[in-house]
């Protein structure tokens, strides 16, 4: 095995040795993600990202009030919140490419950009955003995706449907 040969790529089992990486180069460049797009783990994500949604919808549920509470109640409420929004912003990150490049009406950058300002610069949370984005943000999300009907793979654009990584094949249409 040469070195380097199960180098880790871009994601969960997508392993390549050095030569299917370079044919895989030569052949259809580089593209953003160095994994082909997979219908299957799509829905899966799009499924986690409607999971923490309707948590979100549980916080919305419980009042304005209630969440910006000076209690124990508001603060739990808040501190779930930014937690909701950093899995939301995860999730999106880890979607594929060609289905952000699908969707270009998606703020996909204001999505991760929120769950880095809340991740990494904590002390400069509004918690009137964090609500903000729980209450009509995360909603809007939801639309624009098409998940209001829940996931399956009718959410995909009609050229991302049915496609999946073989797991004997790791770079479709290259050539050993």
């Amino acid at each position: 095995m040469t070195e380097g040969a199960g180098r880790y790529l871009r994601d969960e089992a997508d392993y390549a040795t050095d030569d299917e990486e370079r044919t895989y180069r030569e052949d259809r460049g580089y593209p953003k993600n160095a994994r082909p797009f997979s219908s299957q783990q799509t829905v899966r994500r799009l499924s986690d990202l409607l999971d923490v949604a309707d948590r979100c919808a549980q916080i919305v549920r419980r009042g304005e009030p209630t969440f910006f509470a000076d209690e124990i109640d508001g603060e739990l409420l808040r501190a779930a919140a930014e937690r909701y929004l950093i899995s939301i912003g995860t999730v999106v990150e880890k979607l594929h490419s060609d289905y952000k490049d699908a969707l270009p009406d998606v703020p996909w950058r204001a999505v991760t950009a929120m769950r880095n300002l809340i991740a990494h610069h904590y002390d400069k949370v509004d918690d009137e955003v964090v609500w903000q984005s729980i209450s009509r943000r995360v909603p809007e999300l939801v639309d624009a995706l098409g998940l209001t009907g829940g996931v399956c793979d009718a959410v995909l654009p009609p050229h991302l449907r049915n496609q999946a990584l073989r797991p004997s094949d790791p770079f479709p249409g290259s050539t050993p």
